[in-house]
């Protein structure tokens, strides 16, 4: 809100902004739109900021891993699991042994962390709401966790130390283009 516009409906606005490197502090009794972070963003930026890459693979494996666990107990009775599943539950985990392996590696990535999460969706409505409707209360929130974190991965695709980047690479290099830069994939890199 501009300072005049502020003025005017007599609210009362307190705001300090100062610059450390090339990261912007604030503090105020509003939130402030203006300077596009907040304070406590700004502080963790410069520790973990450089390692969101990283992490994100981490990620991107680990959660590739425990759906390939479960998809295993489930279509092969491993792991600690029951006898074989049967019907949807065999497709579901036949679903997540595949699209686990698939994620872990880096192939395919998005389409098939879109499928793994639906497929938890699937699975949160087909059992656990059935129950009741709070993932608290009916047993859910790892199939609700693992449903978004599907979903944050099918939106950021493959990323580093994955198939499909290494396709890519090859198939530009080959063609004797260079590849959008990670920084920025807008602009391709000189």
């Amino acid at each position: 809100m501009p300072s005049n516009q502020m003025e005017a409906t007599g609210s009362i606005a307190y705001e300090r902004a100062w610059t450390v490197g090339s990261y912007i502090f604030a503090d105020s009794l509003e939130p402030s739109r203006k300077l596009g972070c907040d304070w406590k963003e700004a502080l963790l930026q410069p520790i973990l900021g450089k390692w969101s890459e990283e992490a994100y693979v981490l990620l991107r494996f680990m959660m590739g891993f425990m759906i390939t666990c479960h998809g295993v107990q489930k279509t092969f009775g491993l792991l600690d699991g029951e006898s074989p599943a049967q019907g949807l539950f065999l497709v579901a985990g036949l679903i997540e042994t595949v699209g686990g392996l698939l994620v872990i590696l880096g192939l395919f990535t998005s389409p098939m962390a879109l499928i793994l999460s639906g497929e938890m969706a699937v699975a949160y409505f087909m059992v656990h709401a059935s129950l009741r409707f709070w993932p608290l209360l009916n047993g859910g929130e790892i199939v609700v966790a693992n449903c978004f974190a599907f979903l944050y991965i099918a939106a950021k695709g493959p990323g580093a130390l994955s198939l499909d980047e290494w396709f890519d690479r090859h198939q530009f290099s080959s063609q004797g283009a260079s590849l959008p830069d990670r920084e920025n994939p807008r602009f391709p890199s000189s």
